[in-house]
């Protein structure tokens, strides 16, 4: 939380410091600190690919414990981010791996926005949007009232749909 809180406020050196710290104990293979590595990379490095070097090895490490982990939908996010920079959401085949990613990170957290705001974009995407469930109410409005002007999608019932305009999907 730490390490976040310095490289959401640019303190990018201190965050280092931290990072080195928990590497001098022998924690460089811990999966924390491999997440947090590829936060620096991304954010202070703009490296994109090392990022997803550090996540993908913070995921191999966390293995079949993703749920001990907070990060862990997270490091799906950020890595669903990376390849849909690269991706193009206009093919089937780049939105098929970008949804196997974010199924993945919703697995561990069905209820981070972020993820399920990319799930219905992909699926608006495939013109599925009536197949984007909620698992309950609260939820669904939660989403719908965000959602609504970031997608133009609206809820009924359970169901999370397309609205009349087609247009106002904006770009991830």
């Amino acid at each position: 939380l730490k390490i976040r809180i310095l490289m959401r406020n640019n303190a990018f050196e201190e965050a280092e410091n931290v990072i080195e710290f928990l590497e001098s104990y022998d924690l460089k293979e811990d999966p924390s600190v491999l997440y947090a590595r590829g936060l620096l990379c991304r954010q202070r490095d703009n490296d994109a690919e090392k990022a997803k070097e550090y996540f993908e090895r913070s995921l191999e490490k966390i293995g079949d414990n993703g749920a001990d982990y907070a990060i862990t939908d997270d490091i799906y996010l950020r890595l669903l981010y990376i390849e849909g920079e690269t991706l193009d959401g206009k093919v089937k085949e780049d939105r098929d791996k970008m949804m196997e990613i974010c199924e993945k990170g919703l697995s561990f957290n069905p209820r981070n926005r972020d993820l399920l705001e990319y799930k219905g974009w992909l699926l608006m995407m495939d013109g599925k949007i009536k197949e984007f469930k909620t698992k309950d109410k609260d939820l669904a409005s939660r989403v719908d009232s965000y959602s609504y002007n970031l997608f133009g999608l609206e809820v009924e019932g359970n169901i999370i749909k397309r609205a009349y305009n087609p247009e106002c999907v904006t770009g991830y």
